[in-house]
């Protein structure tokens, strides 16, 4: 009986340790049926202005933002668009995931590969979070185009005239 006890305090033991350290490599790792997305915009190969079909002089990047819808569905707790960074300077291909830098998004999130770039006003409030339909006054221009990302990294996409490429492809 002592010895029974013994080994089923055992097992709980070892199943309580795995459990914990693949509870911690999880947080702190892409597994591979999730994606993250680093979305960015090359400005020198790209007139945003005639992306978005806009009149000349129209964008200002201190009044504007550009915000990339991603393809997934969150249900509201995971931010679902996400604000372009200008410039490709500073993207390391060979970055690992660093929880809180990027969100990662689970095989159930992730939906199909389009997506849409909105140029919307910068209101100062947390575009991340962004609805389409309240926002709609917000939005001066909008194309939708195909993501193509994979699963098990961060993606490193950055769009310019020819689409979205895969800066790490």
């Amino acid at each position: 009986m002592k010895k029974g006890l013994i080994i089923l305090f055992t097992i709980a033991g070892l199943l309580w340790l795995s459990l914990r350290i693949f509870s911690r490599a999880q947080h702190t790792s892409i597994m591979s049926n999730e994606a993250a997305f680093d979305i960015r915009i090359n400005p020198d190969r790209l007139n945003i202005n005639t992306y978005f079909d806009l009149p000349d002089g129209t964008f200002d990047a201190q009044k504007h933002v550009i915000i990339c819808k991603l393809p997934v569905e969150v249900d509201g707790f995971k931010p679902g668009y996400q604000v372009v960074k200008f410039g490709t300077d500073g993207i390391d291909c060979n970055e690992a995931y660093k929880p809180g830098s990027y969100v990662k998004y689970n095989a159930t999130e992730l939906k199909n590969e389009y997506s849409k770039f909105l140029l919307v006003k910068n209101s100062g409030m947390n575009l991340s979070m962004f609805d389409e339909n309240l926002g709609a006054s917000q939005i001066l221009g909008e194309q939708h185009v195909l993501l193509e990302y994979k699963k098990g990294k961060v993606n490193h996409l950055v769009f310019s005239l020819y689409g979205v490429e895969d800066f790490c492809k």
